[in-house]
């Protein structure tokens, strides 16, 4: 057994407490093997003597004072043999399979997250009061509702903020409230960007109404999207033709509609990829190892976005290869490319058009399946937050009538490594 001396003071005894949300239970590991050991060479490299105890930055690289070019490393004699070796716990929370990887350093504690539990909307109320938290409490940053939204956003991929007050400035806040350092002190400014807190601005702006000329969307900000209709949306993820789409998006209902209409759809994509890699193992593997292109374009604003990506991204390393990532929008993804060298062989492209084609039924027959759909009805001031690369959301038509002002959501985007850092700091103990 491996073992590290730790500081006084060091969090490696505190253990993540049981989730807060536990309507479901946890579903079993793809995987019923053993786990197997971390490699050796990958344990070496996580030696605690090998960082400095204030950055936590590597030590053993030997530099060139005066070029900065790498002269090698310092061998292992010339460190601290106090800390040179890892108890199993240690290992075993930087082995945790899950849907985002953690690697503590020792001295910081162990991580520990809470477990990914898959839904489906019949068995689900997003609207019980045990799946929601209120604004007041959840907007302050580092207080028990705001810790138990981060562990139901880890644990479900969605949570529903109730009280949700519908100006700039409290998006802004809230948006906050799941980004950047765990420890901010102050007050959060409004109607800043930051890259490391609240709001990730995009083609539409920090924050953004579905309603043309919203004071809560900036003008210049881009309303090419089907968003700004009353039709029906198919379940998706945002931001699919970005390279990095974003971590969460932050539906406030501003205004509902009038008559009832215009429900909000949500789907976890996690449940549905491990039902389609419990079904159809082949297609799970093609929309998991296929890239599609995904495109953006606005000529009015000037923008021309464009990314690619497998529709279902995995965690190959760890135990089960968990899924880690959906990026899903039929309105949005083009083609899809074969291997450049197949280009020339008829019977392989055929082949490899069939395969994609076929998953991609497969996968549409299991969002669509009856139940899997959560279907809600957000009252002003219900505001969800969810997991952009996990949790698809769509919505069903909505009508308007004279004098309507019709259905509104105000919202925004935040970035995915803040919130994942967020989560890092949250579930280590």
């Amino acid at each position: 057994m491996r073992r590290v001396a730790l500081q006084s003071g060091s969090r490696l005894a505190r253990h993540h407490r049981p989730a807060t949300f536990s309507l479901i239970p946890a579903r079993p590991s793809s995987s019923s093997s053993p786990p197997l050991r971390l490699p050796e060479q990958f344990i070496t490299g996580l030696n605690a003597a090998h960082f400095d105890v204030a950055t936590y930055q590597r030590n053993d690289v030997l530099v060139d004072p005066v070029t900065g070019v790498k002269l090698g490393k310092k061998k292992d004699e010339s460190v601290n043999s106090e800390l040179t070796t890892l108890d199993d716990e240690y290992l075993e929370s930087v082995d945790v399979p899950g849907h985002m990887p953690c690697t503590s350093h020792p001295l910081l504690g162990l991580y520990s997250p809470p477990p990914s539990r898959h839904w489906r909307g019949d068995e689900l109320d997003l609207l019980d009061d045990a799946m929601t938290l209120p604004y007041s409490e959840v907007s302050e940053v580092g207080s028990s509702a705001n810790e138990k939204a981060l562990e139901a956003l880890y644990t479900f991929g969605i949570v529903i903020v109730t009280g949700t007050p519908t100006t700039e400035a409290e998006i802004y806040r809230l948006s906050n409230a799941f980004t950047g350092p765990a420890d901010q002190g102050g007050e959060p400014e409004p109607n800043v960007y930051s890259s490391t807190t609240g709001p990730l601005k995009t083609l539409y702006g920090s924050t953004w109404a579905t309603t043309v000329g919203s004071d809560v969307q900036g003008s210049g900000a881009s309303t090419a999207d089907s968003a700004y209709s009353q039709d029906s949306l198919p379940l998706h993820t945002d931001n699919t033709y970005f390279k990095t789409p974003p971590g969460l998006q932050i539906f406030n209902m501003a205004t509902p509609a009038a008559d009832g209409s215009g429900r909000s759809t949500y789907l976890d994509g996690f449940g549905a990829a491990e039902e389609l890699r419990r079904t159809c193992p082949d297609s799970f593997a093609c929309l998991s190892s296929t890239k599609f292109r995904y495109r953006s374009v606005d000529a009015t604003t000037g923008w021309h976005l464009e990314a690619s990506g497998t529709i279902i991204t995995v965690d190959d390393t760890a135990q089960g290869a968990p899924v880690t990532g959906i990026r899903h929008n039929d309105l949005d993804r083009m083609g899809c490319l074969p291997p450049y060298e197949l280009r020339g062989d008829e019977g392989a492209l055929k082949a490899f058009y069939e395969r994609v084609d076929s998953a991609l039924a497969k996968w549409d027959s299991i969002i669509n399946e009856p139940g899997r759909r959560a279907v809600v009805a957000l009252k002003q001031g219900d505001c969800a937050v969810v997991h952009n690369r996990r949790v698809m959301h769509g919505r069903e038509s909505f009508t308007l009538t004279k004098g309507d002002p019709g259905r509104s959501i105000v919202g925004c985007y935040t970035g995915t490594d803040e919130l994942e850092s967020r989560w890092r700091v949250q579930f280590t103990r």
